[in-house]
């Protein structure tokens, strides 16, 4: 079976360097759904991104395992005077 991961995303970078068997989707809920169905053997993408989605969805019982490959800064735009500024800082 094939890893499945998001279009364009470091993660697919990644997979491919690396010459993993992968299928590439738009976004991670179409790559759930078929992680779901038994169609693909894992799921490589943003850990914060899995984890949410393991957390949320109890139906499916989605578990993240393992540790980072790489790590990423991610960052939050907002626009100028912002009333989340303050708790985001």
């Amino acid at each position: 079976k094939k890893i499945a991961t998001v279009k364009y995303s470091t993660a697919a970078e990644f997979l491919h360097k690396e010459n993993y068997n992968i299928v590439e989707f738009d976004n991670i809920e179409e790559a759930i759904k078929l992680l779901v169905k038994g169609s693909v053997k894992a799921i490589v993408y943003d850990n914060p991104i899995l984890l949410y989605h393991a957390s949320h969805d109890k139906k499916a019982a989605l578990k993240v395992v393992g540790h980072p490959f790489h790590m990423e800064n991610y960052g939050i735009l907002l626009s100028y005077g912002s009333a989340l500024r303050k708790p985001c800082n």
